[in-house]
């Protein structure tokens, strides 16, 4: 099952986790896998997958091991994006999940990359204490959201020039996920490159899950970066360096009006 789920085939993952539950109904690793395949299908089994790893909590009888604490910290994150309303509670309930792991465990670095996502997304001014928590993993180069958080700092701060350079490593290290996109499109509009950003946010909205909350926020990004690439006079093509930005669709149904879509005009067939 978690082999299914790197490869990203997650109902297949679902159904195979679920007979491992079926075969031993009392391992807390399985209902804990479970919650997190089921955090990645989208916001309608987001309840399903809090249910898993409340169940997975009882049964590990608060000796949580790390995969289990990141794995709850990544759902309360991705909750808080559907619920503005409750998102700074649920990010909070995050937030204590790691101060105490942390406390068990101050030198484990994926524990303290996860915390200064947190801050991040807590719109913290801490800034020395976001850096310090990621500094060992910056120095190791082997944590891509180490990198992902370091340089959503830098554009917090207004620090622009090593940006380009996080978000590659971030890549380099992790090539399917979305937020990297997501924050290099970010950078792009800081910076007045909008066909750029329209090409990031639509790469996020590609590497998204089917139905996730970041998929919904990458669609948002393409819808407003085109209505701003289409306002322009003349678009600069050679900038994208593709054949064609493949733009999602945007149509409202409720709407007649059709959303610009830019593409690039393909090159000549030489054998038409």
């Amino acid at each position: 099952a978690d082999l299914l789920k790197k490869q990203g085939h997650m109902a297949a993952a679902l159904q195979t986790i679920e007979k491992a539950i079926e075969i031993n109904p009392s391992a807390p690793v399985s209902y804990s896998l479970k919650g997190e395949i089921l955090s990645y299908m989208g916001t309608d089994h987001l309840a399903a997958a809090s249910e898993a790893l409340n169940t997975a909590n009882s049964l590990y009888r608060g000796k949580n091991p790390l995969h289990h604490v990141l794995r709850q910290v990544e759902l309360l994150k991705t909750r808080s994006m559907i619920t503005p309303d409750s998102k700074d509670t649920l990010l909070n309930e995050a937030k204590a999940l790691l101060k105490a792991s942390i406390k068990q465990d101050g030198n484990n670095n994926r524990l303290r990359v996860a915390m200064a996502g947190v801050l991040l997304d807590l719109n913290s001014e801490d800034y020395t204490h976001i850096e310090e928590l990621l500094a060992h993993s910056i120095g190791r180069r082997d944590n891509s959201n180490a990198h992902l958080h370091q340089a959503r700092l830098l554009i917090r701060k207004g620090e622009l020039i090593d940006v380009q350079g996080h978000l590659d490593q971030a890549f380099k290290l992790s090539r399917n996920n979305s937020a990297i996109n997501t924050v290099r499109g970010e950078y792009y509009i800081l910076t007045g490159q909008y066909t750029l950003a329209l090409k990031a946010f639509q790469s996020a909205y590609d590497a998204s899950s089917e139905g996730s909350p970041e998929q919904a926020q990458a669609r948002l990004h393409v819808e407003q970066i085109t209505a701003i690439v289409a306002s322009q006079s003349s678009v600069n093509y050679a900038e994208v360096g593709e054949d064609s930005i493949n733009v999602v669709p945007l149509n409202d149904p409720n709407e007649s009006r059709p959303t610009p879509v830019i593409r690039r005009r393909k090159k000549s067939d030489p054998e038409g």
